[in-house]
C-alpha cells in the first residue's frame, strides 16, 4: 500500500484482523505495518518496485486469544478501551478478576511472556509512544 500513513495503516490493520478472524475462524490473527528492520531482513520486489512512494507492508502475526482483542483496540487506535483491556486480561493471567485488582505477590508472579506480549503489542501499535511499565 501506498501513500497511507501509520495510524491509518493500524486502523487497517485492525480492520483486516477482525474480518480475518470472523471470515476464517481464527481468533488470534493480526496484521500490523512492517518495521524498517522487518523489511531489511525479509525483503520482496515491491519493495524496490515502489521505493519511492511512501508505503506500507502488512505482516500477518498470531497472539494467543486472550490478546485478539487487546491487538484490535491497539490497531484501532481505541486507547481507552486498549488501556481497560489490558487491566482485564492482566487480571485474568494473574487470576484476580474476583477481586478486580493485583496483589504485590501478584505482580511478582506475573508470568513473564504475558507481560511480553502485552508490552510487544502496545509499543509495536503505538510507534514505540506507549509500554507496560510497572
Amino acid at each position: 500500500m501506498t501513500n497511507i500513513n501509520f495510524w491509518d495503516a493500524n486502523r487497517f490493520c485492525a480492520w483486516l484482523s477482525l474480518r480475518t478472524r470472523k471470515e476464517l475462524g481464527e481468533p488470534g490473527i493480526c496484521y500490523k505495518p512492517a518495521t524498517q528492520a522487518e523489511k531489511q531482513q525479509h525483503p520482496c520486489e515491491e519493495d524496490k518496485k515502489y521505493a519511492d512512494k511512501e508505503g506500507i507492508r502488512l505482516i500477518r502475526f498470531q497472539v494467543p486469544t486472550r490478546y485478539a482483542q487487546l491487538a484490535y483496540y491497539l490497531a484501532a487506535g481505541e486507547w481507552k478501551e486498549a488501556d481497560e483491556e489490558t487491566n482485564k486480561v492482566m487480571l485474568e493471567v494473574a487470576g484476580g478478576e474476583k477481586q478486580g485488582y493485583l496483589e504485590l505477590e501478584d505482580i511478582r508472579q506475573f508470568p513473564c511472556e504475558d507481560l511480553r506480549i502485552i508490552d510487544k503489542l502496545w509499543v509495536e501499535y503505538s510507534n514505540g509512544h506507549f509500554n507496560v511499565s510497572i
